[in-house]
Order: C-alpha cells, then structure tokens, then sequence
C-alpha cells in the first residue's frame, strides 16, 4: 500500500521480485474529501484500512479500493487521532 499527495495505490505481490498494482484510487469516494493522502494503517481485526488526508479527515476502506466511511470522531476517549 502506497498513500502520498494524489496518490493512492495497493499493490499485490505477483512473485518475490515482482509487484502489481491492484488498484490505484479509492472507488466512491465522496468527491468532497481530499486526495491528499497523509498516511494509512492496517486494521488488525478486520484487515481494512485507514486512511487520513492532511486536512484531517479519516476514512475507512476495504482493500479492495472501496471506500466505506468517513470517520467523524475518534473511535472512544483512550483513542487520540
């Protein structure tokens, strides 16, 4: 996974010295939210993504590409974002 300024890319492994990219944009994206990707994590539990923009804004993403949630607030009191 790639995430940079207008770049968003998930690549699979094809073979150990080669890499495909599976997909290169989050799909149904409110066109609202910037592409001004900050930073993403892996989540443990479910295997989805996080993604922040450098405005601040969360959402959450399957690793297929699309784009599931904006996250409006930390996820509880002990989360800092």
């Amino acid at each position: 996974m790639v995430t940079g300024s207008n770049v968003y890319k998930y690549y699979k492994i094809k073979d150990l010295n080669e890499f495909i990219a599976d997909h290169t944009q989050l799909n149904n994206k409110d066109r609202q939210l910037t592409t001004q990707y900050s930073c993403h994590a892996w989540m443990q539990d479910t295997g989805r993504l996080i993604v922040c923009t450098e405005n601040g804004e969360i959402m959450l993403c399957e690793t297929s590409g699309e784009f599931m949630a904006y996250i409006h607030d930390s996820p509880g009191e002990s989360f800092k974002i």
